[in-house]
């Protein structure tokens, strides 16, 4: 079946590249902490095992690009992934609506944990949230881990292990929350069903980009 994460095959070494993904992974989610993970020498230390392990995994899968989920192809089309984006602002419109419209007649500003607390503050939290943490998540959570699991585990088994470990992430973050906790799940789903990286990392731009407006809005100033 197409768009099910068929093309991420490894042939005869994929026990070498899960093993490469689980291990990346460990180091995450072991090293890098919320404080850790927030400065520049963790993100730039993050980058380094990222490109390191998509070297290894890459190798192992023979130079495919496919075999990561970086091939040309967008399954089963972009228009399926625009409406579903579509579909999702949709929904998260509702809830953040009726969570501003609450904010503005009780005058006080919802918890939105992981975001800044001063307007002048937006743009560097742009360029880590929007831009450093999905390239590095995604790329972590997605390219290395579901990539290399999907053939020795299964479809769903990855998702849910993806899943798991992404809102595990956010707890050794500190940012536990709703959005936080279910994210991963939905990552990895449209991470193997598009068989293309740059559908869970839109997705995740867009939505951290999404959460830093409602909260440069909200702040007063």
């Amino acid at each position: 079946m197409s768009g099910s994460g068929d093309c991420f095959t490894f042939g005869p070494r994929r026990r070498a590249a899960a093993l490469v993904g689980w291990i990346t992974v460990l180091v995450d989610l072991a090293f890098f902490p919320g404080p850790v993970a927030r400065t520049p020498s963790g993100h730039l230390t993050r980058l380094a095992i990222l490109a390191v392990a998509l070297l290894l995994i890459a190798g192992l899968g023979g130079w495919r690009r496919e075999a990561l989920g970086l091939g040309r192809r967008i399954r089963p089309s972009a228009r399926y992934w625009l409406l579903i984006l579509a579909a999702l602002a949709g929904a998260g419109a509702l809830l953040l609506g009726g969570a501003i419209l609450h904010a503005r007649m009780t005058g006080r500003v919802f918890a939105m944990p992981g975001l800044f607390n001063r307007r002048e503050d937006f743009w560097y939290w742009s360029l880590l949230s929007v831009v450093s943490y999905p390239l590095i998540e995604e790329g972590i959570y997605r390219l290395v881990l579901c990539s290399t699991s999907v053939g020795l585990l299964g479809r769903w088994p990855t998702i849910l292990l993806s899943g798991a470990l992404f809102a595990l992430l956010h707890v050794r973050y500190g940012v536990i929350a709703p959005n936080n906790m279910a994210a991963g799940f939905l990552l990895a789903w449209a991470f193997l069903r598009s068989e293309q990286f740059a559908v869970p990392l839109g997705f995740h731009a867009a939505g951290n980009l999404a959460l830093g407006l409602v909260r440069l809005w909200l702040l007063p100033g």
